[in-house]
């Protein structure tokens, strides 16, 4: 119901959006900022018109950015950084971080949470040159590939396709990879030497 409460809330919410754009303007690898509240309100921004894009019944305090970011999850109220993936609206690789939202008298009012695009540093990694023929990768602490230029998958007879970025790499989607790999692979996930 639209109360007088609730109305003051979102047009309170809606100068976010005076904030917004400076955001993403000094920081173009963030690709979008929104916000979820209690009451299944959802301010999302640049503007989408998310309303027509996301079905009747979209829950956004069902979302996993949403959901591990609550008190529930998350009881000391940290940003909760997202596993890397594949942005379906084609903006490439993509973390989504997001923190929980208390008003002055420390209610939980929703989650804040922006998305950020990670192809640049995928081409900064994926252009580091060792010596004459070596090259730098990114993984995350599960083995997910963030950055691998294209000389690594020729070296591993793969192809972006067959391993793309966001992936776990596993014994299955790199068959060529030399012996050991699998080893050094776990111990760089560990973030041992």
């Amino acid at each position: 119901p639209l109360t007088d409460s609730f109305t003051q809330k979102l047009n309170l919410l809606k100068h976010s959006e005076l904030v917004f754009p400076s955001i993403l303007e000094d920081n173009p690898d963030i690709i979008a900022i929104y916000f979820g509240g209690t009451s299944k309100e959802t301010i999302y921004y640049p503007n989408i018109d998310l309303a027509n894009i996301v079905p009747p019944d979209f829950d956004v305090t069902q979302r996993p950015w949403y959901l591990n970011a609550t008190l529930v999850q998350n009881p000391k109220r940290s940003v909760i950084w997202s596993d890397p993936y594949q942005d379906a609206a084609l903006n490439g690789l993509v973390v989504t971080a997001s923190t929980p939202v208390f008003d002055a008298d420390d209610n939980f009012r929703g989650v804040a949470a922006m998305d950020i695009q990670l192809n640049r540093i995928a081409e900064v990694v994926s252009n580091i040159r060792i010596a004459r023929s070596g090259y730098a990768f990114l993984v995350d602490k599960d083995s997910r590939l963030i950055a691998f230029p294209q000389s690594g998958y020729r070296d591993f007879g793969a192809s972006p396709d067959a391993l793309p970025l966001g992936e776990v790499i596993d014994p299955m989607k790199l068959p060529n990879a030399p012996a050991g790999f699998f080893e050094i692979l776990a111990k760089i996930s560990a973030g041992e030497s």
